[in-house]
């Protein structure tokens, strides 16, 4: 409420007070009926502390009862008094939806209460009547008034990431000064509106695919006499997976190339067991996309997780026919301008072997190519270093597995940004598999790509738990203080897995020092604590995924 019009409402109380002050002094010295004088008291205080305003409306409402109990002189006295009566008890605000605001329905009780005194003193009704009469006056003016509100959307997000909020933008414009409550299916918000105002809303998402809001608009007149239905919207926007979102950024990316596959090549791919107490055994090429297809028919114990592995294995099929190379082929193209060199990998070629800094360092290095307009976001990887990813597919929700994939893809397409040509390892932790890929990084995330594109977001994300504790497991659990070998036996079976891991990261050529970064659940922050430990010691450099900046969506 702005300064002058409190200001203004505080004259006319003044002006109110004083005339019930008056009145009631002139009826008691009239009359001679001291008992008259007694809402002085309420008024009194009021006037000394400020602070009491709630005892006005009291205090005016019970001087218009007493004056007019005096003779028909004090009733000619409580008339004035009467029609500013409804003023007086206000109650800004906005009320239940409906025609009557606070006030009104304030003014209606008062009338209830005092009907006890009509029974005894006929001639109260009078003022009352006034009083009702003068409300009702109130009402009619805001109605018509508030007739000319209108509202309208003005935007409205289509689609939205699941871990994001639709945003809605409404004007909403009002004659006089109004409070505006919007409903939806979310709660309520109210806001004080005078002319023409912007509304911004924002709205969860209940669920991937379709999601509908019930937006029901209401408006009371700044006094809060009464209310008015303004509109009603039915706002709907499409929820994806954070997965998805990401897969059309990447999607933007490769459609600035013309002819992308032709650029491709195929990638390693290597299969390891980690079972604890065996040795990790790699299969290769399609040997190991067999060995993929067997391991999904075998495990269900991560549905959903084994349904990205079947789809990925899928594309690694075909485009291992696609692009026509055989297994095990690790070839690099030129792409882009000359962006610097790296050292020697298997499988590159000869022709960009930079032969005049190889002889002065001492050591093979190659030609990199890339783009100058991706930024460098591996700052953390010095020239040469290969990152490494490291993907656990285990979670302990849907959505949970859906900001791992989003994580994965949106870090390849960050290496993919700084130089497609640079070598990558993806490690995908499966069950008790390990699925390591080794390779460009726009091979990678090409085949990324065609997997999180082509699966059903029905099938994927249908919002049910993915992993089941078992209730023994459970029971050991809560008697951990009895069995205290527990929590040790748990922290040798993750630093097991850790040392499998690294023996896997080890056999695929990757030889520190080599920046790397995990990818996991939540419900798994001791066991990959351990691992970045463990791999740190090893001599690889561990890079935080927070450190990645976010991706920067290309406007076509």
């Amino acid at each position: 409420m702005q300064k002058e019009e409190v200001k203004l409402y505080q004259v006319i109380d003044s002006f109110v007070v004083l005339y019930a002050i008056v009145s009631i002094l002139y009826l008691t010295f009239n009359v001679g009926i001291i008992i008259i004088s007694v809402p002085l008291v309420p008024i009194a205080i009021f006037l000394v502390y400020r602070r009491f305003r709630y005892l006005l409306p009291i205090a005016i409402y019970v001087s218009l009862i007493f004056m007019s109990t005096v003779n028909h002189q004090g009733v000619y006295l409580s008339l004035p008094l009467a029609i500013a009566t409804p003023f007086v008890l206000r109650a800004p605000g906005a009320g239940k939806r409906g025609l009557l605001g606070p006030s009104s329905v304030t003014v209606a009780r008062y009338s209830l209460v005092s009907l006890l005194a009509v029974f005894i003193y006929p001639q109260v009704s009078i003022p009352i009547v006034v009083v009702i009469l003068s409300t009702f006056g109130y009402i009619f003016y805001s109605y018509v008034i508030l007739s000319k509100s209108y509202t309208k959307i003005l935007a409205l997000s289509d689609t939205i990431p699941v871990d994001r909020k639709a945003s809605v933008t409404i004007e909403v414009y009002t004659p006089i000064k109004s409070y505006v409550i919007i409903d939806h299916s979310f709660g309520s918000n109210i806001y004080v509106v005078k002319g023409r105002s912007i509304i911004h809303l924002e709205f969860p998402a209940k669920h991937t695919g379709r999601n509908v809001v019930d937006l029901s608009v209401y408006v009371f007149d700044g006094l809060g006499f009464a209310g008015r239905y303004i509109a009603k919207y039915f706002i709907e926007y499409k929820a994806i997976p954070m997965v998805q979102y990401i897969v059309e950024a990447v999607e933007k990316t490769f459609l600035e190339v013309q002819d992308i596959e032709s650029f491709l090549s195929n990638v390693e791919v290597a299969v390891y067991s980690l079972d604890l107490g065996a040795i990790a055994v790699s299969m290769s090429g399609r040997k190991a996309v067999d060995i993929i297809r067997e391991y999904i028919h075998r495990a269900r114990a991560h549905p959903y997780a084994l349904r990205i592995v079947e789809r990925f294995a899928s594309v690694l099929e075909e485009l291992s026919h696609m692009v026509g190379r055989g297994d095990d082929v690790f070839r690099r193209s030129r792409w882009g301008e000359y962006m610097g060199v790296r050292y020697y990998t298997a499988g590159d070629s000869i022709k960009h072997i930079h032969w005049k800094k190889s002889i002065s360092r001492g050591i093979m290095v190659v030609k990199e190519f890339g783009s100058t307009v991706y930024e460098k976001i591996y700052n953390v990887a010095e020239e040469g270093l290969e990152p490494i990813v490291i993907t656990d597919l285990y979670a302990s929700s849907v959505l949970d597995l859906d900001r791992i994939a989003f994580n994965l893809v949106k870090l390849c397409l960050d290496i993919f940004k700084r130089s497609p040509t640079t070598g990558c390892t993806v490690i995908l932790v499966v069950g008790d598999i390990v699925i390591s890929l080794r390779g460009r990084v726009v091979d990678i995330l090409y085949r990324l790509y065609r997997t999180f594109k082509g699966l059903s977001i029905q099938t994927l994300f249908n919002y049910t738990s993915i992993h089941k504790v078992d209730e023994g497991y459970v029971e050991e659990i809560l008697e951990i203080d009895k069995k205290p070998k527990i929590f040790s036996i748990y922290i040798l079976s993750n630093t097991m897995y850790a040392d499998k891991l690294a023996e896997v990261i080890i056999r695929e050529g990757c030889i520190p020092p080599k920046p790397f970064t995990a990818i996991y659940s939540r419900s798994l922050e001791l066991r990959y604590a351990i691992a970045k430990y463990i791999l740190s010691r090893y001599g690889y450099i561990y890079t935080p995924l927070e450190l990645v900046p976010e991706v920067v969506m290309r406007k076509k």
